[in-house]
């Protein structure tokens, strides 16, 4: 059995799953492998991305980062290479929306796109002694990370609490900016109908002021302690978040805290993805589950994966 590693889910029927070297699609309950003649040719995969009707897929061969976006019969089209890492044994994120796309590693750089992967730009390079965790798109599109300390020695900031959430500032020459600091990661950000946004990390939420004025924020607060921080943490659109703490997943908006349950058997979720059209999928190890809109999970593949599918 392969496990899982990385889940990224379009719609309630497209989800895309990275077990370890292999990138799958599934639409209904077919299920079909993406970008073999790419692993046929020595590319290392790390991660997918689901966007509307296409799926990304990224890779690393030697030290030269390799994108693809895949078809429905998982056939693959290499795009522009974004760059080289420092190291051939670099991890690599991907995060697409609507057609812009950003690509790093956690010690960087990172790159992103504005036209589909046909060109990618390296953004500045991040203060000293960060990592980044993740990346979202932000007011005003731009971009925001999440990045945390590699400094354990900074007394201001405890080990808890040294994670920051960063906003690249595109007027005049592009500088990073702080946006949120002393966060408990993870974090995310979710845009609201009214035009405003909220970010959350795992014990609090803010309300960011309107587009026209970004990085001033106001707590909301929220009920779960540090004890039961969530570890995982995903927009689920309108200002609203789920989130992952042990086997158990909340819903979360600036009116409190919704309960959604335990995974089925009682699971250690490893990663959680919501979908513009509502959908919640979480997977571990070896499952990959859906919860419908009366709270009901469904198994949606439930078993060993191979090389050659889930058999």
């Amino acid at each position: 059995p392969m496990p899982l590693r990385s889940l990224s889910a379009a719609s309630a029927e497209s989800a895309a799953v990275l077990a370890d070297g292999s990138a799958f699609l599934l639409r209904g309950d077919e299920v079909t492998a993406l970008c073999e003649e790419a692993t046929d040719h020595g590319a290392a995969l790390h991660d997918v991305a689901a966007s509307g009707d296409a799926v990304w897929v990224l890779g690393l061969q030697d030290r030269t980062v390799q994108v693809w976006r895949a078809d429905a019969d998982g056939a693959c089209v290499a795009l522009p290479s974004p760059g080289r890492t420092p190291t051939p044994s670099a991890s690599l994120r991907i995060r697409v929306r609507e057609g812009r796309a950003w690509v790093w590693s956690p010690e960087g750089p990172l790159w992103r796109s504005d036209d589909g992967g046909a060109r990618w730009t390296t953004l500045p390079a991040l203060p000293p002694a960060t990592r980044v965790r993740d990346v979202f798109a932000g007011p005003d599109d731009e971009t925001w990370v999440s990045v945390s300390s590699a400094d354990a020695s900074d007394a201001r900031h405890p080990a808890l609490y040294r994670g920051r959430v960063l906003r690249l500032e595109r007027a005049g020459a592009p500088r990073w900016a702080t946006a949120a600091e002393d966060r408990m990661l993870p974090a995310a950000l979710s845009a609201r109908r009214d035009g405003t946004w909220m970010l959350a990390d795992a014990v609090e939420m803010l309300e960011l002021e309107p587009t026209g004025a970004p990085g001033a924020s106001r707590p909301l607060g929220w009920s779960l302690s540090v004890v039961d921080a969530p570890a995982l943490l995903v927009d689920a659109g309108d200002g609203r978040f789920f989130a992952s703490a042990g086997r158990r997943l909340f819903l979360v908006d600036r009116h409190g805290i919704r309960v959604l349950g335990a995974l089925p058997g009682g699971q250690l979720g490893l990663a959680i993805e919501a979908t513009g059209d509502g959908a919640l999928w979480a997977t571990n190890l070896h499952g990959l589950w859906q919860l419908d809109a009366r709270g009901a999970w469904r198994d949606r593949a439930h078993r060993p994966w191979s090389a050659q599918g889930i058999v």
